[in-house]
């Protein structure tokens, strides 16, 4: 088998990493248009594409979806989060709940 090409040569390789080492990335900040932009593209439920009908679900509003949130996730780990030579191939999502959460993660080794 062999070795995966590194995407960043000057990133660490998990072995370089000690256990219980801790890295957390910027934030980033979702507004309502960002939500309904990304829903109405990607995952059009009502309580992710539509405010006025969002208010009598479950949500009892507008919420992003968690493919979004996975997204931003994913991304942001990668562009500010560990400073490793691959992409992590697993990642928790934190939890998101209104456009005013500045979602970011803490990933732990």
């Amino acid at each position: 088998m062999n070795s995966p090409r590194p995407i960043a040569p000057d990133g660490l390789w998990l072995d370089d990493i000690a256990e219980g080492a801790t890295f957390v990335t910027d934030t980033h900040t979702v507004d309502t248009a960002e939500i309904l932009e990304f829903a109405r593209r990607y995952d059009p439920p009502i309580f992710d594409a539509d405010p006025d009908g969002a208010s009598g679900t479950f949500f009892d509003g507008l919420a992003a979806s968690g493919w979004h949130v996975a997204a931003i996730t994913m991304s942001s780990i990668v562009t500010s989060g560990l400073p490793v030579a691959t992409p992590p191939a697993w990642v928790r999502i934190p939890p998101f709940r209104s456009p005013s959460d500045a979602p970011y993660s803490r990933v732990a080794i």
